[in-house]
């Protein structure tokens, strides 16, 4: 796999771009940005989210999720950059769902996140992706091989046992996942450890930091 195969790199996020903290996959795609088009699929809220948005709960985008404003949108980066983040449709929720009704309707919601992919490809004319998916293997199978791929990553940043949220559907839908993808990107040895012995074509890049923005907290103290 080069880098000539691919004329778009789409990353499938597990946090919002614009989080409450530094994420990793959002700092990596903002430097990818500087030599790729990138399309950043931002959390997928569900219906329970929009319920708890109207209710003032939580931060959601109403407008967005109502297809009152527009779910693909470019926007400006800091390192002068550009980058498109698409919010998908609304998606049922699944995580409390005991295994055979999860996968039934997820298989559903798989449906809904590939049919707008595959619109968003259309609009910007992308016709040979690299799938980046950054810690969110729920997403992972059900989208191998539907996207007419040139290759598909998986960023794993943390460990999905230690996630109480996820780690439910997402420990065995990850187990699968790297037996599927092209190669495994980890942040950490232990982790390169575990999940290299699933699929041995594995590679640790350890996190960075944002010198910038540290350094202005250090100014701060």
């Amino acid at each position: 796999m080069t880098l000539k195969q691919f004329d778009c790199i789409i990353c499938i996020g597990q946090t919002p771009w614009q989080g409450q903290f530094q994420n990793s996959a959002v700092q990596l795609m903002t430097e990818l940005a500087q030599r790729h088009l990138i399309v950043y699929v931002d959390y997928q809220y569900t219906y329970k989210d929009l319920v708890m948005g109207f209710a003032g709960r939580r931060s959601v985008p109403i407008q967005t999720l109502l297809k009152r404003s527009e779910s693909l949108v470019k926007r400006k980066l800091e390192n002068g950059s550009e980058i498109y983040i698409w919010t998908p449709p609304l998606m049922f929720p699944t995580n409390w769902m005991d295994e055979k009704s999860h996968d039934k309707v997820h298989h559903w919601n798989a449906k809904r996140m590939i049919n707008g992919l595959l619109g968003v490809m259309k609009q910007l004319k992308v016709s040979k992706p690299l799938i980046v998916n950054a810690f969110n293997p729920v997403w992972g199978p059900p989208l191998l091989g539907r996207l007419n791929e040139c290759g598909t990553l998986y960023y794993c940043y943390d460990e999905i046992t230690a996630e109480s949220w996820i780690k439910r559907h997402g420990e065995r839908y990850e187990q699968t996942y790297l037996r599927g993808v092209d190669a495994v990107i980890t942040t950490s040895e232990a982790l390169f450890q575990s999940k290299s012995a699933i699929q041995p074509k594995a590679f640790c890049i350890k996190n960075g930091a944002n010198f910038k923005l540290f350094n202005r907290t250090r100014q701060l103290a």
